[in-house]
């Protein structure tokens, strides 16, 4: 069955739905892994970061099949194109959501104004 591209771009929004789901997922997973200091409890945090990392995976992977079947198609070549500028943008997100949850960590861990500055400046990128 040939998608239309109108469900394709429904599904496509939909699947940002659940990234930001996941993300919101992360958030929470690693706030509680950050209330386990000073010992922390990382099997339970390494557990749900990697049920996270699946969804992440399984949803780029449905985005790029989408993006694949756009871009056959003169009519919707250009949100093919804004589709992997959006999936670029969400994997560069995710690096910097990684490195601001390693300077939480460090911040609790270190608790000087060094760390602070850092969080700080990482929000800001």
């Amino acid at each position: 069955a040939h998608d239309s591209s109108q469900t394709l771009v429904e599904q496509f929004l939909q699947l940002q739905q659940s990234r930001a789901t996941a993300y919101n997922t992360l958030e929470s997973a690693h706030k509680t892994y950050l209330q386990t200091a000073p010992q922390y409890d990382f099997q339970t945090y390494r557990s749900q970061v990697a049920r996270i990392t699946e969804e992440f995976s399984s949803i780029s992977k449905q985005i790029l099949d989408i993006i694949a079947k756009l871009q056959v198609d003169d009519n919707t070549k250009t949100v093919a194109q804004l589709m992997k500028d959006i999936q670029a943008a969400e994997k560069d997100k995710l690096q910097l959501v990684t490195k601001l949850q390693c300077v939480k960590q460090d911040a609790i861990d270190h608790p000087d104004d060094y760390f602070d500055f850092q969080v700080r400046e990482l929000r800001k990128e």
